[in-house]
């Protein structure tokens, strides 16, 4: 890719509290079409909103962060890291969120979203974080659970961006597409240590495979991802995708194989 390249890790940035609130929720909808929506839930008890049976929700867009509102209450849904920005139309479909003191969880059915220069869904995606430890910044408990255990999976995912060029990691031609889809994405962290597949077009239609660490440094705000192995069938494609991320290098994205550093502000 040339302006934009999928992460095999996807964080999802929850709730904007102080901290990761407590609590759980249940078969939350919404449907948001500029510049107003509407949703629906069947449970929400969470810390900071309260407890409510089958709510009627107002939904508003913020450049992919949807805001949730009810009487004088609002909570937030942050789901610009999944390409979701300043959307005309989002669904979203039966999402389940749930964090106690043993782990944070995330699934739903389906989203999607689309504008004029972009377009965007995904099916069955799920997050599943065990926690080892509970802090006050919601980014350092997300980041310091769900990079150290967690299981992520998706079904599907379809990205269109007239903004973007996606780059074949097989052939030695440059085969570019504003168009990419994945499937049957797994990805296991065990101890910071990650194993992942999935399939795309990118790799026509092969398995990619990968294996590296992950860590979320506390003290200088970085993610830092090594990747030791990356295959696509019987190619090794670990430079080439090196090659990739090495045209986003910036003031917060360092790529030195075998790494990769994020600066979070």
């Amino acid at each position: 890719m040339k302006s934009k390249l999928f992460s095999t890790l996807i964080l999802f940035h929850l709730f904007a509290y102080a901290e990761l609130p407590n609590g759980q929720i249940q078969a939350l909808n919404a449907n948001y079409n500029s510049p107003t929506g509407t949703g629906t839930a069947k449970y929400i008890n969470i810390d900071e909103f309260g407890e409510y049976r089958n709510p009627q929700l107002e939904v508003e867009n913020y450049n992919g962060t949807l805001m949730f509102s009810i009487e004088d209450k609002s909570f937030e849904l942050d789901l610009s890291m999944l390409g979701v920005s300043d959307a005309q139309t989002i669904g979203l479909n039966n999402l389940n969120f749930s964090n106690n003191s043993k782990n944070i969880a995330l699934n739903f059915s389906s989203a999607k979203a689309l504008d004029d220069d972009f377009s965007f869904s995904v099916s069955n995606p799920s997050v599943d974080c065990t926690r080892t430890g509970i802090f006050d910044d919601i980014k350092t408990d997300l980041l310091s659970n769900c990079l150290k255990y967690s299981k992520l999976r998706i079904s599907r995912l379809d990205f269109r961006s007239d903004t973007s060029e996606f780059t074949n990691l097989i052939t030695e031609e440059e085969i570019t597409s504003s168009k990419i889809d994945l499937s049957d994405f797994k990805l296991d962290i065990n101890s910071g240590k990650f194993k992942g597949e999935v399939k795309s077009s990118m790799s026509q239609g092969l398995t990619i495979k990968v294996e590296g660490l992950s860590q979320f440094k506390v003290e200088s705000n970085q993610i830092e991802i090594k990747l030791d192995k990356a295959k696509a069938g019987i190619f090794n494609i670990k430079s080439k995708i090196f090659d990739e991320l090495e045209k986003m290098d910036s003031d917060t994205i360092s790529v030195r194989e075998p790494y990769i550093t994020i600066q979070l502000k």
